[in-house]
């Protein structure tokens, strides 16, 4: 998904140096005029002029246009999945910070650029955490020449990208229920065409969730039901990412219950269970 951000709106700030250096050179203006001296003349003739072409290139700057492309997926501990195109712009340096939700939880991310006209450099934050997240604006600032100017742009956004988890290695994660107890029986989830005596009603008890036995079997079960809390999100599905992914490489079947969905292995696809998982809430 790609977006486009104009920089014509964008406000011009005095950096921090830029106002010092303003500073210096009224000063260095009192000084030259009281005592007449020339090469205080000259001093602030170059502090003026510097302040003023960093000026006239945040001006030309702001005909500028910056083309966002986030990628739909990308993996915890790696950069934001967003590719950054300079159009219209001289060389500068900047950083985009975005405002994301993630379940109903709101945080920010940094992306720091360098463009000097050719080529262009970034720098993220990495993405410490999976999930479904959704940025709504950034925060745009962009240094320009000798950087005492920038311009300051808050711009609206709507883009969407999956963070999935990052495999552990796992083989049996503790946070799985459903398929790693004792039980020998394999259950399934309830459909209407299912009797009524079939369903599990201790499970039903248990969890309030209808499943039926479908056979006994000496190994684990094929339902299992996820669950984490805050604190151990992201051990619990790094683990289940692993866990999962060795069933469907194995070619066993099972079912995933998170909440309110049920994912079917079947003809499962890797992309589909990371996406599943990437989604998953509480």
């Amino acid at each position: 998904m790609s977006q486009v951000l104009s920089l014509q709106t964008a406000r011009i700030r005095l950096t921090r140096a830029g106002t010092y250096s303003l500073l210096f050179a009224l000063g260095l203006l009192l000084s030259s005029a009281y005592t007449g001296t020339n090469l205080l003349f000259l001093m602030d003739f170059i502090l003026f002029s510097g302040v003023l072409i960093s000026l006239m290139s945040a001006v030309m700057t702001r005909k500028g246009r910056l083309f966002l492309n986030f990628s739909p997926r990308t993996s915890e501990e790696s950069s934001l999945p967003v590719q950054l195109k300079c159009e219209g712009l001289g060389p500068c340096q900047g950083m985009l910070e975005f405002g994301f939700r993630r379940f109903g939880e709101e945080g920010r991310q940094r992306l720091r650029f360098f463009w000097d006209g050719e080529r262009l450099t970034l720098d993220s934050d990495p993405i410490w955490i999976r999930g479904e997240y959704r940025i709504y604006e950034v925060k745009a600032r962009i240094s320009v020449a000798f950087r005492l100017v920038e311009l300051r742009a808050d711009l609206l956004l709507d883009a969407r990208y999956l963070v999935w988890p990052r495999p552990d290695g796992t083989t049996i994660p503790a946070y799985v229920k459903g398929g790693l107890g004792s039980s020998q029986e394999e259950l399934r989830a309830y459909q209407p065409t299912d009797g009524l005596g079939r369903i599990h009603w201790k499970r039903y008890a248990r969890d309030g969730e209808l499943y039926i036995r479908s056979k006994t079997s000496p190994g684990l079960s094929r339902i299992f039901k996820v669950e984490y809390d805050s604190v151990n999100e992201r051990e619990v599905l790094r683990g289940l990412a692993s866990f999962f992914l060795a069933r469907i490489q194995a070619g066993e079947p099972f079912e995933i219950g998170c909440k309110d969905r049920i994912l079917h292995s079947g003809s499962l696809r890797k992309e589909e269970l990371m996406d599943f998982l990437a989604s998953c809430r509480r």
